[in-house]
């Protein structure tokens, strides 16, 4: 596969898998996954990273979007927020390729 079409697929993945995490943690807990509690919590430090680690793609894409769209947030500092949020969502997705051929899910 060429250089850019990895690189779309593990935009795409990391995207997919961060989507799916935020939506099964704001289900589980029915609320909008986000930084705050119950996701984020001090005495369950393990969990709060793990699900940050995985949803927090969204998370901060949302977060950034409510405070943007009530005003609160600078466009510059929203469009920051964004590619901080694509970054994060391309590293997932190489992390996420990386474990699955690990574990023999993929094969070259």
């Amino acid at each position: 596969m060429a250089d850019g079409g990895m690189f779309i697929f593990a935009f795409a993945l990391g995207l997919a898998v961060s989507g799916m995490v935020a939506s099964v943690l704001g289900a589980a807990a029915n609320l909008r996954a986000g930084f705050y509690p119950p996701f984020v919590q001090r005495d369950r430090v393990l969990i709060s990273l793990l699900a940050t680690m995985f949803a927090g793609p969204v998370m901060l894409f949302n977060a950034a979007y409510d405070r943007w769209r009530d005003g609160d947030l600078a466009s510059l500092t929203f469009v920051i927020a964004v590619g901080i949020a694509a970054v994060w969502t391309m590293a997932l997705g190489i992390l996420v390729t990386e474990l699955a051929w690990r574990a023999g899910i993929l094969v070259t």
